[in-house]
């Protein structure tokens, strides 16, 4: 069977749909029945958790550069695609998904039942609002947009989102230990190649970096707007909120994020007011 474009495996890996038909019936069958590939597989798990410590080549990638196509040359017109193992990746994402976070009301992207169109609605909605309102000042937007996002979160912010995330320790602990080994593998024109320890972001590719970065930013987000309202308290600016009736919960629309773009409005009284606000963001 042919292999996705930009799907196929690490050079020490094997296909996804080797490993599905290797794997056909193996939550179904008691340990004793197993096929071979199957019990091996089931002790290795057992063996992780035991030991606390995972295959070095689940953390390995080896990393593919794609073309961007938007006119650059060398470096910025291009974008590493990190293949790693089926099964490394397949596991990360179970003990990843094995506790659900709680997104703030203004996230979107890489967030299960939020879509896109969501985000879009919530901006022009406000922004219709706030053209209406009675109030003696000016509305103004920002928007800003994270180059190469993946790889440019911090490591202590995914670890941060980890914790939060997490409540077995067990699996708390292998995930921080998959974000702290992460190597990647780098091939030369000569077939030379290097092996690096990133020290920022999460590799894209990996089944779990958009849950990943999405719990890391939006969690960074959220201290930032914390800070940013301590900075510019002030009984001039109008308090912008949304109360839901269905649940009491009171939300702010000034500021919706989708996956790595965040949009934010503020008001302003004066022009020395704008200034002052846009240095604090």
């Amino acid at each position: 069977k042919k292999v996705k474009s930009f799907k196929r495996p690490p050079p020490w890996g094997l296909p996804a749909e080797i490993w599905k038909l290797l794997l056909i019936g193996m939550s179904r069958l008691s340990i004793a029945s197993l096929p071979i590939i199957q019990k091996i597989l089931w002790y290795i798990f057992v063996a992780i958790r035991i030991s606390g410590y995972q295959p070095v080549w689940w953390t390995t990638s080896w990393a593919v550069a794609i073309p961007k196509f938007n006119g650059k040359r060398s470096c910025p017109g291009f974008r590493l695609i990190h293949l790693l193992d089926f099964i490394g990746k397949s596991w990360i994402r179970q003990l990843w998904q094995e506790q659900r976070s709680h997104p703030p009301c203004w996230a979107f992207g890489f967030i299960p039942n939020r879509r896109r169109e969501q985000a879009l609605l919530q901006q022009r909605l406000f922004q219709l609002r706030v053209r209406h309102a009675p109030v003696h000042g000016s509305w103004f937007f920002a928007k800003e947009d994270i180059a190469n996002a993946f790889m440019s979160i911090s490591k202590n912010a995914l670890h941060d989102a980890i914790h939060r995330r997490h409540h077995d320790l067990s699996s708390e602990n292998l995930l921080h230990q998959r974000v702290t080994d992460e190597m990647i593998m780098l091939s030369g024109p000569d077939d030379d190649c290097v092996l690096l320890s990133p020290q920022v972001g999460c590799l894209p590719g990996d089944n779990a970096a958009p849950q990943q970065f999405s719990d890391g930013y939006n969690n960074v987000l959220a201290l930032w707007r914390r800070d940013l309202n301590a900075v510019l308290k002030d009984r001039r600016r109008i308090p912008l909120e949304i109360h839901d009736l269905r649940d009491g919960i009171s939300a702010d629309p000034t500021m919706t994020v989708m996956a790595d773009d965040l949009a934010k409005a503020g008001f302003c009284t004066s022009r020395w007011d704008f200034r002052k606000q846009i240095q604090a963001w």
